[in-house]
C-alpha cells in the first residue's frame, strides 16, 4: 500500500516506463571504431523525446550517404566502413568516431543516423518509436543532439530530467554514475590454458576497458548441477591492453604486467565478466536512500553491478512503520533477477560482524539487505560461478520480519562452501514469491525461525551441500520454524554432498502444497527428522514425467528415522529406486489417492497384529499387497487347540500414534469381515476400547460358531487418525 500511494498521481506513469525497461542500461563509455585510428571525429549526442524523456537503450545504426559507388577512403586513416549496431546509455547519449565528410574522397557525403527503441506499450506509452539525423560531419569533436527531432515516448507531458527521477535512485545515474559489468558466455569466450589472452566475440573492447576487473568461472552457464562444480578458470586480474576489438591481455595490474593465466582451456558453460567495481557509487546511492527523515525513496537499477563488499545492510533513517515496529518499507527494485544484478568479485570480503561486509541482520553475518521490513523485487545476487568459496560462515540474504520478496535470484556462490546458508527466513512472517536460489550456499534455503513463513513458486537446488541428518541441499526446516510452500521446486539435490533435498529438523513444519522433487541416486528427496510435514499433491521425480529420467530419482523418496518425525502424505505420488518411502522410525500416513514408484517398494508402514481365540498355536498376520497402517487386511491363522467362537484382534501401528495423549489417534477404523473366507454368515465386528496410543482393538463373534483350525478367517480395515 505504501508504493500504491506514493506514487498513485504523479509516478504511475513514469513506474510503469521503468517497470517496462526503459530506463534499463546504466552509464558506459561506448567507443566504436569504424576505421583505423587517424584523423576521425568524437561525435556524441543525447537523444530525448519532446518531454525530455531519454532514449535509453536505443539502438543505433550509422551509415555514410549516399552510399560511395566504390571504396569511399578517409585521409590518413584508411577505408570508410559502417560501425556495427550500438546502444545508447540510460540517458540517452552516445559517443562514436566518424571520419569527417570533408575527409572522404567520395564528395558529398553525410552521415545518417538511425535511432529506434521498444518503447511503452500503449496506453501510458506510444509503443515502438524510430528517428533518423542526417549530418555533415567535420572537426575533432562534434555534438549533434539538436540534430536529432525524434517522437515522444509516453502521453505523459510533465518535464522529464535524464539524471533525476523523483523518489526513485538509480546508482547508475548522476550523482553516482555506478559502472556497469559487461559479460561473455559460453563458447562465445576464449581462454587457453596458461595464457593471459583472454577473447569474447560478441565484446568490442576499447581503451576505456583498460583497468577493469577481470574474471572467468566454469562451467556454471550450462546450468543444472553444472553450477555446483563451477570454478573460477580464470582469476581475478584486470584488463592491462587491448589486442583487438574482442581479445585482451589480462595482468595483476594496469603497471608491469605481471600475467593472468587461465588455468584451463574454455568450454561451454564459461562464464566471463569485466568492468569497475561499482562498491562507492552503490554504497553511496545506498546511503541516500536510507537517509531520513523519510518516507524511504527507491533504490532501483538495471544491469551488472560488480560489487566487493555487501551492501543494504543499514543503519536506516526513513523508517515509517507500517505493521511491525521497526519496519522500514524500503523498496529495492530492479528490472529482472536476470537484468539487475549485484555480481560478487572473487575477491568478496566475506567479514561478518556489526559494520563489517557481511554484519547485517539479527546474526551480524548477513550480507545484503538486513532490513526489516524491506520489499526487494526484480533482481539478482551472483558469485560469477565460484562454486569452491571454502568455509564462508555468512548468509548471503536473510527475510526478516514483514519482508517480501519477488522474482529474486540468488545464484551461482558457494555450492560447495561448507557454511554458507544462502537465503534465511527468520519471520515470524516472511513472504517471498518467485525467489530462485540455484547454485548457491551449503543450505539454499534456510527456513530459521518464525511461525508464517511462505514460499511461492520457486526453486532450490544444485548444490554439493553436507552430508548429515540436519543437513538439507534444497531446504532446511529449523527447530519451532513453520513454513508453507506452494508451487515450489526443490531440485537436483547433488549426490556427490547433499543427502537430503529437504530437510526437517526436530520441531520444525513444513506444510507443503503442489510442489516438486527431482533429485537422484545417493540422496532423499525428504528426511523428516522429527518434524511435523504435511505433502499435500507432491510429486517426486519418476521416469514418466518431465523433465525426469532415471538418473534424478532419489533411492528414498521420503525417509523417516526419528521416534518423533511425523508425516502426513495426500494425493501425491512418491517415487525412489529403493524405497518410495522408509520408515525406520517415527509416523507416516498416507491416503489411497497417493501412488508410489520409482523401482522401489515401500518399507516400515505395514502394522503388526495379535489375535485371541484362534488356538493355541494359531498366529495374526498382515495380508500381501499395499498394506499401510490406514488401510490394509489382516489373517487369522487357526492353528492348535481351543479354536473360540469369538476373540480379538489388536493392530499395533507402525510407529505408533500421532499424539502424546492417552486417545488412540486412529480411533475412527472401519472393520468389516472378508465373506470370501470361512466366516459364519452371522458374524460380526466391533470396534473395541483402545489399550495405547499405538493400537486399535476390534472384537469379532463367529456367532456362536467356533472357529475352524487349518483355516484362515480375513478381516479389512480401514483406519484414520484424528
Amino acid at each position: 500500500m505504501k508504493h500504491a500511494t506514493k506514487y498513485r498521481f504523479v509516478l504511475a506513469p513514469l513506474l510503469f516506463m521503468i517497470s517496462n525497461h526503459l530506463f534499463d542500461y546504466g552509464i558506459f563509455d561506448l567507443l566504436v571504431n569504424v576505421n583505423a585510428q587517424g584523423a576521425t571525429t568524437a561525435v556524441t549526442a543525447t537523444i530525448t523525446d519532446p518531454n525530455g524523456l531519454p532514449y535509453s537503450n536505443a539502438t543505433i545504426n550509422v551509415q555514410l550517404v549516399p552510399v560511395p559507388a566504390g571504396p569511399a577512403i578517409c585521409a590518413g586513416a584508411g577505408q570508410v566502413q559502417n560501425p556495427l549496431p550500438f546502444t545508447s546509455d540510460p540517458t540517452g547519449f552516445f559517443t562514436i568516431n566518424l571520419c569527417p565528410n570533408a575527409s572522404i574522397s567520395t564528395p558529398g557525403t553525410q552521415w545518417k543516423f538511425s535511432v529506434s527503441v521498444p518503447g511503452v506499450p500503449l496506453p501510458l506509452g506510444t509503443g515502438p518509436q524510430n528517428c533518423t539525423a542526417t549530418v555533415t560531419i567535420a572537426g575533432a569533436s562534434q555534438d549533434v543532439s539538436s540534430s536529432f527531432s525524434c517522437p515522444a515516448l509516453s502521453h505523459v507531458t510533465a518535464p522529464f530530467s535524464a539524471t533525476s527521477i523523483p523518489n526513485i535512485i538509480n546508482p547508475t545515474l548522476p550523482p553516482y554514475n555506478a559502472p556497469l559489468t559487461q559479460s561473455c558466455a559460453n563458447l562465445n569466450v576464449t581462454l587457453t590454458n596458461g595464457s593471459n589472452v583472454v577473447a569474447c566475440s560478441t565484446a568490442n573492447f576499447t581503451a576505456a576497458d583498460i583497468g577493469k576487473v577481470i574474471f572467468a568461472s566454469c562451467c556454471g552457464g550450462i546450468g543444472g548441477q553444472a553450477k555446483a562444480s563451477s570454478v573460477l578458470v580464470l582469476p581475478q586480474g584486470v584488463i592491462h591492453d587491448i589486442i583487438s576489438s574482442t581479445s585482451v591481455h589480462v595482468c595483476t595490474t594496469t603497471g608491469t604486467c605481471t600475467p593472468v593465466n587461465a588455468s584451463a582451456n574454455s568450454a561451454n558453460g564459461t562464464l566471463l565478466y569485466w568492468g569497475f567495481k561499482a562498491d562507492a557509487a552503490v554504497q553511496a546511492a545506498i546511503a541516500a536512500v536510507y537517509a531520513g527523515p523519510g518516507p524511504c525513496e527507491e533504490f532501483f537499477w538495471s544491469g551488472i553491478l560488480m560489487v566487493s563488499k555487501g551492501v543494504g545492510n543499514g543503519p536506516v533513517g526513513c523508517i515509517q512503520p507500517i505493521g511491525a515496529l521497526g519496519d522500514t518499507n524500503l523498496s529495492i527494485e530492479g528490472t529482472g533477477r536476470a537484468n539487475s544484478i549485484l555480481l560478487m568479485t572473487p575477491d568478496f570480503d566475506f567479514t561478518t560482524g556489526a559494520g563489517n561486509s557481511c554484519g547485517g541482520g539479527p546474526t551480524q553475518k548477513v550480507c545484503f539487505f538486513a532490513v526489516q521490513g524491506v520489499e526487494r523485487k526484480y533482481f539478482g545476487i551472483n558469485g560469477g560461478g565460484r562454486s569452491n568459496t571454502g568455509t564462508n560462515n555468512v548468509i548471503i540474504m536473510d527475510a526478516l520480519i514483514d519482508d517480501y520478496d519477488w522474482d529474486v535470484g540468488l545464484s551461482d556462490i558457494g555450492a560447495q562452501d561448507t557454511a554458507m546458508i544462502c537465503y534465511q527466513m527468520d519471520g515470524p512472517g516472511a513472504y517471498p514469491q518467485f525467489v530462485e536460489v540455484d547454485g548457491c550456499g551449503n543450505i539454499p534455503i534456510l527456513v530459521n525461525s518464525g511461525q508464517w513463513n511462505t514460499l511461492v513458486a520457486g526453486y532450490a537446488a544444485d548444490v554439493k551441500g553436507t552430508n548429515g541428518p540436519t543437513q538439507a541441499g534444497g531446504m532446511q526446516v529449523a527447530n519451532g520454524a513453520v513454513v508453507t510452500t506452494f508451487g515450489f521446486y526443490f531440485g537436483a539435490c547433488n549426490s556427490g554432498g547433499a543427502l537430503n533435498c529437504v530437510n526437517v529438523n526436530s520441531g520444525g513444519t513444513w506444510n507443503s502444497n503442489g510442489d516438486f522433487c527431482l533429485t537422484g541416486a545417493g540422496t532423499n528427496c525428504l528426511n523428516n527428522s522429527g518434524g511435523v510435514v504435511h505433502l499435500h499433491n507432491f510429486s517426486i521425480c519418476s521416469t514418466a514425467a518431465s523433465p525426469c529420467n532415471p538418473n534424478f530419482i532419489p533411492d528414498h523418496g521420503i525417509f523417516s528415522g526419528n521416534a518423533n518425525a511425523k508425516t502426513y502424505i495426500t494425493q501425491s505420488n512418491i517415487n525412489g529406486t529403493v524405497n518410495p518411502i522408509l520408515r525406520s522410525n517415527g509416523t507416516i500416513f498416507t491416503d489411497d489417492a497417493t501412488t508410489y514408484g520409482g523401482g522401489g517398494t515401500n518399507s516400515g508402514l505395514a502394522p503388526t497384529c495379535s489375535a485371541t481365540g484362534i488356538g493355541a498355536s494359531g498366529t495374526c498376520t498382515m495380508a500381501a499387497g499395499n498394506v499401510r497402517n490406514e488401510s490394509g487386511g489382516v489373517l487369522l491363522n487357526v492353528a492348535g487347540a481351543g479354536p473360540a467362537s469369538s476373540g480379538q484382534v489388536t493392530l499395533t501401528f507402525a510407529g505408533g500414534g500421532f499424539t502424546t495423549n492417552n486417545v488412540n489417534p486412529w480411533s475412527n477404523c472401519i472393520w468389516n469381515l472378508n465373506n470370501g473366507t470361512p466366516w459364519n454368515a452371522r458374524a460380526t465386528v466391533i470396534s473395541g476400547s483402545p489399550t495405547s496410543v499405538a493400537a486399535a482393538i476390534v472384537n469379532w463373534d463367529n456367532n456362536g460358531v467356533a472357529l475352524v483350525a487349518g483355516n484362515t478367517y480375513n478381516l479389512n480395515y480401514i483406519c484414520r487418525p484424528n
